[in-house]
């Protein structure tokens, strides 16, 4: 808000708009002007497209405009729905309804995605829709001044927003969304405004927690350890599930608002994994990411906190998951003086992954400690992962996997290849099984064929709240209702003890 300006919330109701008042160029007040109330700054649509027609409209402005269609120039034209369609299919961008004893917002510019200025100046609107500003993205210019409007919807306004000019003078509005300080120019003078708040988007206006939904979800194929995918990083592994997530939906990358990527091993990824894999899915510069490593849960913890946001209304759309390279991970030596003999390296898969930080003990003992515990004998465990793999590989075969799949094609010497498919399984030999040597103890029962695999691939899902969604027509494939997690007790991470603790409290569960 500039400091010329000041705010004034309690304009007298016979003060009447001066529709012939001057209005100040608008180049002069791009760098300085962000939400004013000024009657000087008010634009007139005379003086704008006598401007569009001398050349003398702002540069950022004038070079998106292709052409002004106005609807009074089609005298033949009496079906206001007939000719937002015709306008559309002829590929104009900029719309004039202004002065059309519209009533009621017109949907079907809902359908015309590529409007960028849109005139509905003097007509008797009083409400938007509540998608308005995300199902017109590249809308740059409304002009609804002199209407009944009473509510400016805040859902897709936000920094990602194309939207630059927003012209409510004349109209009814009491409440301005805090969200509208993404956009460099506001007018709205002669409304009743009151307040500027945050409108359904946290628990001083709503105190209900906002209901979240998973509208899809992808992942990649999962490679084994130096195998199909160990060319690939994994920023670029989460870049294919995010833009997959994306495409299934049919939301517009910068859509999202935030993304939470998991991720273990980070030595030698370099800065900021979230952010890479973000930008390389096509994501704006501007979108949040952080990367969450909380070991094995870090795509769980991700797509959690990225509810809880949600949940408390701080955003509407959002990315969640995990990615994992551990064919890069590199082998640490630490810095200090060369000392005389043999250098020893560290892997950095044992030392960042799989070794408990306390007490300096591989995952792969915990196990054996758990199997112990649990009086789970070796067979038991051969048992349990030959059963596993047969269940995978009859779940290939019979394509229950396809839809959650994105193929990843990996240059090689020999040429691309489009890895299409988990690797592992194929792997596994079954009468080998019953041979092999124990990995962590020689009275052991974990082996390199019932232990859980060294791995690459990368999942995500695109969660929204219920609102979001509902509006932007995407059908939930589920819905988070809780989440929790609990103290190890010893080596035993069972995820019954949650669901037992969840079920005792939950009143979702009957």
């Amino acid at each position: 808000m500039t400091n010329d300006n000041e705010f004034q919330p309690d304009l007298s109701e016979n003060e009447e708009q001066d529709n012939k008042s001057p209005k100040n160029d608008i180049d002069d007040n791009i760098s300085d002007l962000s939400l004013s109330l000024s009657p000087e700054l008010d634009p007139q649509e005379k003086e704008i497209e006598e401007e569009i027609k001398n050349d003398d409209l702002s540069p950022e402005i004038h070079d998106q405009v292709d052409e002004i269609l106005h609807i009074n120039e089609n005298k033949e034209q009496d079906d206001l729905t007939q000719f937002i369609i015709q306008a559309k299919q002829q590929g104009y961008n900029c719309l004039d309804l202004s002065k059309k004893n519209i009533t009621e917002f017109p949907t079907t510019l809902l359908e015309f995605p590529s409007l960028q200025y849109l005139y509905l100046e003097g007509n008797e609107i009083t409400q938007l829709p509540d998608d308005l500003f995300l199902r017109l993205p590249n809308l740059k210019w409304i002009d609804l001044r002199n209407n009944k409007i009473t509510h400016i919807p805040s859902l897709g306004l936000d920094k990602n927003s194309s939207l630059r000019y927003l012209l409510l003078s004349g109209n009814l509005i009491r409440t301005l969304p805090v969200q509208l300080v993404f956009i460099i120019h506001i007018y709205v003078f002669l409304n009743k405004i009151s307040s500027i708040a945050y409108q359904y988007r946290s628990a001083s206006t709503n105190p209900n927690l906002n209901e979240v939904v998973i509208v899809s979800a992808a992942r990649t194929p999962i490679g084994s350890f130096r195998g199909s995918l160990a060319s690939v990083s994994a920023p670029k592994l989460g870049a294919a599930a995010i833009k997959a997530c994306l495409e299934r939906a049919k939301i517009p990358a910068n859509r999202v608002q935030e993304v939470y990527m998991g991720n273990v091993v980070q030595a030698g990824v370099g800065q900021a994994p979230a952010r890479q894999a973000a930008l390389y899915a096509g994501l704006p510069q501007e979108t949040l990411c952080t990367t969450v490593n909380k070991v094995c849960a870090s795509g769980m913890k991700a797509i959690m906190i990225a509810s809880q946001s949600l949940m408390c209304g701080h955003q509407d759309i959002m990315i969640a998951g995990g990615m994992e390279s551990m064919s890069n991970a590199p082998y640490y030596f630490p810095r200090g003086d060369t000392p005389y003999g043999t250098l020893q390296l560290e892997d950095g898969i044992a030392k960042d992954g799989l070794t408990d930080a306390y007490d300096r003990i591989p995952m792969g003992l915990c196990a054996e400690k758990t199997a112990k515990k649990e009086n789970l004998s070796r067979v038991d465990q051969d048992t349990f992962a030959k059963l596993s793999y047969e269940r995978t590989a009859r779940a290939w075969k019979e394509g229950k996997y396809k839809a959650e799949i994105v193929p990843i094609t990996v240059t090689t010497k020999k040429g691309e290849v489009i890895v299409k498919e988990d690797e592992e399984y194929r792997k596994v030999d079954f009468e080998k099984m019953k041979t092999l040597r124990t990995a962590f103890l020689k009275d052991g029962t974990i082996t390199a064929a019932n232990a859980s695999k060294i791995n690459d691939g990368a999942a995500a899902c695109l969660l929204m709240t219920r609102q979001a969604a509902d509006e932007l027509g995407c059908k939930p494939l589920a819905r988070i209702i809780d989440k929790n997690s609990i103290r190890q007790f010893e080596y035993d991470c069972r995820p019954n003890r949650f669901f037992l603790f969840y079920i005792t409290k939950s009143s979702y569960i009957k």
